[in-house]
């Protein structure tokens, strides 16, 4: 039987020798890609990483984005996966998707969490930083600090760390900050169903996934992970 699907993982990788921040090049990846969609008949998955302190664009060039008919985000967050629609050519876009990692044998699978609806990461990109800079250190920081360690505008900053304290995710003792009590719920909730440190509170991470050709119809596969 043909292939479906055809992953490359990652783009960086199967481009080596190419400067990913020149269209030229990056044309050429493309071209390389659509080749093998059109021998093979099969939707073409392209792994790619976001810049630092990005997520809405993939790093280099944005030729291979632009040839490209549906992006999905995936995006570890305080509350845990969540996959996002980045771009979707000739369909309406999907839904927020929970995620989460769960063992499978010697290793982890990724599979939907029904148990978190997507309203739950209703946080901004700036607030969630914010947070998990808190969720990270070993003890309360002060405000100079935790401005410091989030790499934000001090406006966007003071924007989120306000929103997160009314919200009762940060909680702050004299000119100390530390994660509020729904924040500690929060990881701990996802220390005791995975017990694993995958879905605990760690940095932000983002994969970018790009795909070509005839795709799953029925919005974005589970399968494809």
């Amino acid at each position: 039987h043909p292939p479906a699907l055809l992953v490359i993982d990652t783009q960086a990788r199967a481009t080596s020798g190419l400067e990913e921040n020149a269209s030229r090049d990056m044309s050429l990846a493309v071209d390389r890609a659509e080749r093998i969609r059109e021998e093979l008949g099969c939707t073409v998955l392209l792994l790619h990483h976001p810049p630092l302190n990005a997520v809405n664009r993939g790093r280099g060039s944005g030729a291979v984005e632009g040839a490209l008919d549906t992006v999905l985000v995936l995006e570890r967050r305080s509350s845990g996966l969540l996959l996002t629609c980045g771009k979707q050519k000739d369909e309406e876009e999907f839904e927020p998707i929970p995620l989460k990692l769960s063992r499978f044998a010697s290793s982890l699978a990724v599979m939907t969490d029904e148990g978190r609806a997507s309203e739950e990461f209703s946080l901004s990109e700036a607030e969630d930083r914010a947070l998990q800079v808190l969720l990270e250190s070993d003890a309360p920081i002060p405000h100079s600090v935790w401005l410091e360690l989030a790499d934000l505008p001090k406006s966007t900053f003071n924007r989120a760390r306000s929103s997160l304290v009314e919200a009762g995710w940060v909680e702050h003792v004299g000119r100390l900050y530390g994660p509020g009590e729904r924040a500690r719920g929060e990881a701990g909730e996802d220390d005791a169903d995975e017990d694993i440190d995958a879905n605990g509170p760690v940095g932000p991470t983002t994969r970018r996934v790009g795909t070509e050709g005839p795709g799953p119809t029925d919005g974005p596969g589970h399968d494809l992970f």
